[in-house]
């Protein structure tokens, strides 16, 4: 029992390097297991081992994500016992994944990792302080997400994050743009119209938020390139006739419409400036 302890010190020793730490290759995960029993290491490998390397700045822990065909499970677990978050699962994790990295992460950018592979899964993580809770997708629109404002994509970013976006806009009618680009959206997102402030309010990914604000942006510009109003005051014309005769001229009906019919309607105009 003495010289396996003193193999495997020797052995694990081999696995650090200066100030202690863990060189390239060595499973943060596996060490204990290892120990206890060197055969667990090939048999956790041929299960869809954890290969990844954690390197320790002075202010958190950095992670080389290097996983083949290991379970989500495992991935959470080296997440939380490397980044220090406290995982919280509403639901089973099921699935497997290859992730593939050649430097170190900070804990913000492995959650955004884990984001990109949760989604694919029909998960997401949603992040509050040190709690990491994974929850079914579709659920992830009514959790405590953050909340931003604008309409500009380019203060926008492009993660895989769940937010809400409260986007105003300046022409286009909320409630009727809601509508044409509802099919646009993802079934797990949630998109809703506030009439009052005229404003789309959209629970997505950072980078799906970004797509549509994009698109937003463009029709909500080009109706105010086109459109202008300007008051015409009246002396003597009744102004809700002058409305329904204007509205008559200009319509597209009114253009489209036979020589016939556009000649009634001047014939109209002339008798109402003559009375």
């Amino acid at each position: 029992m003495k010289n396996k302890f003193n193999s495997g010190c020797r052995q694990l020793k081999d696995c650090f390097g200066r100030g202690g730490r863990i060189r390239s290759g060595v499973a943060g995960l596996l060490i204990l297991a290892w120990l206890a029993d060197p055969g667990s290491m090939q048999a956790a490998e041929s299960a869809g081992a954890v290969d990844s390397a954690i390197v320790e700045s002075e202010m958190h822990a950095e992670a080389i994500f290097n996983f083949k065909d290991a379970s989500l499970d495992a991935v959470l677990e080296f997440l939380s016992e490397h980044a220090g978050f406290v995982i919280v699962r509403t639901v089973p994790i099921e699935g497997r994944v290859t992730l593939v990295g050649k430097q170190a992460l900070s804990p913000e950018e492995a959650v955004e990792v884990l984001n990109a592979v949760l989604i694919d899964k029909g998960y997401a993580a949603i992040q509050s302080n040190r709690i990491l809770r994974i929850v079914p997708l579709a659920e992830a629109r009514r959790m405590n997400v953050p909340v931003r404002s604008g309409l500009d994509p380019g203060q926008m970013e492009g993660g895989e994050r769940m937010v809400t976006q409260v986007m105003p806009l300046r022409y286009v009618e909320a409630g009727r743009l809601r509508q044409d680009i509802a099919s646009l959206i993802p079934p797990y997102a949630d998109l809703a119209s506030n009439a009052g402030s005229n404003t789309l309010i959209l629970t997505d990914t950072e980078a799906n938020i970004k797509r549509i604000a994009e698109i937003v942006q463009v029709l909500d510009t080009h109706l105010g390139a086109v459109a202008e109003i300007r008051v015409f005051p009246l002396r003597y014309a009744n102004a809700g006739n002058a409305a329904r005769l204007v509205n008559e001229i200009f319509s597209e009906d009114a253009a489209t419409a036979p020589t016939a019919t556009r000649a009634a309607a001047w014939a109209a105009a002339r008798r109402f400036r003559t009375q």
